[in-house]
């Protein structure tokens, strides 16, 4: 099996077609993909709305086969780990539940891939799917960016650099620096999984790209401050579980979490938007919450050992 696409989903009957009608699409877009080498991994997180039922109805009209299993852990890293249990997939090709691959994504994806002469640990493109939403969780920097340890170091890899809403993972890394760490992305440290899996990588010293032309769009939803304001407010505690845990290894998040000054915004990011200055705003709050999530994280780190578990 040459591709899974994977997508981990709780509650979202109201956006789960749209999201599986792109892949179908741009999967029938790419030369040579066929049932054969392409499948989707669908992991059902505990939904309590009928997006299950929704799937199976789109499952009869799909030309590529299709795995819904379901994961009792809740929590996103439980999830993500599961959809990397049943993939068959050379490379697994991750989208979010939300998002909308565009129609040359997997095309472009497989040129990358096809030339990569390393495994290569790949973000694309995410836009703004409903410009009534705000302007968050998206990434839409122009350039190509590659970070690697002792080779292509970063000039800042932050939480935002790693974004498995539209992410390329080979299997040979997940085989060598192992699963999502599932004390993130929990109530309790809400977000920083994908941060916490890309730093990994990092240090293991495997190549990481950015790439403008994998593009996805994201339809997130959340169009007020009150929205907007938590989600800041969650990933600020994700920020402080990520330095809890990487600071010895990473410590550019190290000096981003003592700096008195919040982060640059990358260049285009917000640009033209009104909403803007509330965003940065948002952002200069957020550092009162990363003692929290440090805390958060030595707490689960704590009860994980108490159990016994890995």
């Amino acid at each position: 099996m040459l591709i899974s696409v994977i997508i981990c989903t709780y509650n979202r009957a109201d956006k789960i077609v749209k999201c599986l009608d792109s892949i179908h699409e741009s999967l029938k877009n790419a030369p040579s993909v066929d049932a054969q080498n392409a499948e989707i991994v669908i992991v059902n997180n505990n939904s309590t709305d009928n997006t299950v039922d929704i799937i199976e109805q789109w499952t009869t009209k799909s030309d590529f086969p299709i795995h819904l299993v379901t994961e009792t852990k809740q929590g996103i890293a439980w999830a993500r780990n599961r959809s990397f249990e049943t993939a068959k997939g050379d490379i697994l090709i991750s989208i979010d539940d939300d998002c909308c691959m565009d129609k040359n994504h997997i095309k472009n994806t497989l040129a990358h891939y096809e030339k990569d002469t390393q495994p290569v640990l790949r973000f694309g493109q995410l836009e703004l799917g409903d410009q009534e939403d705000w302007p968050m969780t998206v990434q839409t920097r122009p350039v190509v960016k590659r970070w690697q340890k002792g080779v292509a170091d970063y000039d800042y890899l932050g939480m935002g650099d790693v974004c498995s809403a539209n992410m390329v993972i080979p299997r040979a890394i997940i085989d060598a620096i192992g699963r999502y760490d599932n004390r993130f992305g929990t109530k309790q440290i809400p977000g920083g999984e994908d941060a916490d899996f890309g730093f990994r990588v990092y240090n293991a010293g495997f190549l990481m790209e950015y790439v403008p032309d994998i593009i996805a769009q994201h339809y997130h939803g959340r169009r007020t401050a009150e929205a907007v304001q938590k989600l800041v407010k969650g990933y600020s505690i994700a920020a402080g579980a990520l330095y809890a845990k990487h600071h010895v290894h990473h410590p550019r998040l190290a000096k981003a979490f003592s700096s008195k000054e919040f982060p640059a915004d990358p260049p285009g990011k917000y640009d033209n938007d009104a909403r803007k200055p509330e965003i940065r705003a948002f952002h200069k709050q957020s550092k009162k919450f990363y003692i929290l999530g440090a805390f958060m994280f030595m707490k689960a780190a704590f009860k994980q050992r108490l159990l016994g578990q890995q």
